[in-house]
């Protein structure tokens, strides 16, 4: 039942979208999971979680965007090669047949921590359009 949460402080059963959904199909393990939480907590009022906005905050932070930056700013191209190796490149950035690569999330993650300017500007960013909303 990792999909129920009590809250009691708000005296709120809280499920997922997803399972709420499945949950509102009679026999369903989710419906006989939650109408044994109900059971027990008779007065608490069944709630959605609301989903967090899983948005990276980096709209238009792709591969390409990376590899023309970091082209615009690696004087002796050691941070191209080892972005090639993330990608699964070779040194001139042909696709190595076989070859391993990292994931997005993690190539991201590289860059932003090899050009931390890039995020000081996106933070920037962020709070102007925090002031004006």
């Amino acid at each position: 039942m990792t999909n129920i949460r009590i809250n009691e402080t708000k005296r709120t059963i809280e499920v997922t979208k997803v399972f709420y959904k499945e949950a509102s199909k009679y026999g369903t393990d989710q419906y006989n999971d939650l109408q044994a939480v109900r059971r027990d907590y008779p007065n608490f009022k069944v709630v959605t979680n609301k989903t967090a906005n899983k948005s990276n905050g980096f709209k238009g932070l792709t591969l390409e965007y990376m590899e023309n930056y970091i082209k615009g700013h690696d004087t002796d191209n050691e941070i191209m090669s080892e972005f090639n190796i993330l990608c699964g490149k070779d040194q001139e950035g042909n696709k190595v047949e076989f070859a391993e690569s990292a994931s997005y999330g993690e190539i991201k993650k590289w860059f932003l921590n090899t050009y931390p300017q890039i995020k000081e500007y996106h933070n920037k960013l962020e709070n102007i359009l925090k002031k004006s909303a």
